[in-house]
């Protein structure tokens, strides 16, 4: 009886605890949710006295915008130039600065920008709005002597990580390549997706992946599992079929979404200096770890060599 009194009262002082930690965890949230609300209200203040003094209070989602862009004139609503939030594409055409903007003899907004790449961007987001979060629309694009000026107007306008979206069938939410985009960011790794392997198209063997990443550079990984987990990982080291461990640095695993998960999360690797960072080896897709115990891995086991038998 006595054990099961002790037992009792650590099991009683553990759910304490607990409760103790968790109510803290409510107080903090709240606290940090109320000074959010305090800063969306003084942001929204900002905006509303910015546009008294500088642009049109009565501008509406449903007005029609002309723009003479490099000699171009290009017609949207601006409900679908501002749809991007927090944006300078956003800011721009939001109303709050329609008297600041420089304008041509027909009182059109004028932009000193190349046309085409403007319209490519203007395109991107008429198909944003008809288009559901499940099925976002490819990112803007223009033919290769282009793709410098508007990577240029992309950056120009903020609207980098949101249209430059890689072409994926796992991430849907923008706000995840965004973190992806900020995690890289913390470490100087960022820069531009480009899809160089996705399963269902290339197929799912070992093979097809390391045909189509092997000696490709930096790599971000992204890996739906059979649950509906959205998680990951990001070398800055190669990938390969040598059948050796490799050091990389600035690698971390993530996940994204999912059951459990209940926001996204980076997991950097303890030791920058490991050499067991990354395992490349034919005999599997994508493995983060060593040989000996991994921390994550995809691939299908085709045959072992003979001194793994």
């Amino acid at each position: 009886m006595d054990e099961i009194s002790a037992s009792n009262k650590r099991l009683k002082s553990a759910h304490d605890s607990l409760l103790h930690d968790l109510n803290n965890e409510i107080s903090a949230l709240d606290k940090r949710e109320t000074t959010l609300n305090e800063r969306v209200q003084e942001l929204n203040r900002k905006k509303h006295e910015i546009a008294q003094a500088h642009g049109n209070l009565d501008a509406t989602g449903d007005d029609l915008i002309e723009i003479n862009a490099g000699g171009r004139i290009i017609v949207a609503k601006r409900s679908t130039l501002t749809q991007i939030q927090g944006s300078r594409m956003e800011a721009l055409f939001s109303g709050r600065w329609d008297n600041k903007v420089m304008r041509d003899s027909r009182g059109r907004i004028f932009l000193d920008i190349d046309p085409i790449c403007f319209q490519a961007i203007v395109d991107y987001l008429n198909e944003m709005t008809i288009s559901s979060k499940d099925s976002p629309p490819s990112p803007p694009s223009v033919d290769d002597e282009h793709k410098h000026i508007l990577n240029h107007q992309l950056e120009l306008f903020g609207l980098g990580p949101e249209c430059s979206l890689p072409d994926s069938t796992i991430i849907k939410d923008e706000g995840d390549f965004v973190t992806l985009h900020e995690w890289l960011e913390e470490d100087g790794q960022d820069g531009e997706f480009s899809l160089l392997y996705r399963g269902t198209r290339d197929g799912l063997t070992n093979d097809a992946f390391h045909s189509k990443c092997d000696n490709k550079g930096c790599t971000v990984t992204v890996i739906e599992t059979t649950c509906g987990k959205v998680i990951g990982g990001y070398s800055n080291t190669a990938w390969s079929s040598t059948g050796v461990t490799a050091k990389a640095n600035r690698a971390f695993s993530f996940a994204l979404s999912g059951v459990g998960i209940s926001s996204p999360c980076k997991m950097k690797s303890k030791d920058a200096n490991d050499d067991d960072a990354i395992y490349c080896t034919s005999y599997f897709g994508p493995y983060f770890g060593n040989d000996n115990g991994c921390d994550m891995v995809c691939g299908w086991i085709k045959s072992w060599p003979s001194s793994r038998t």
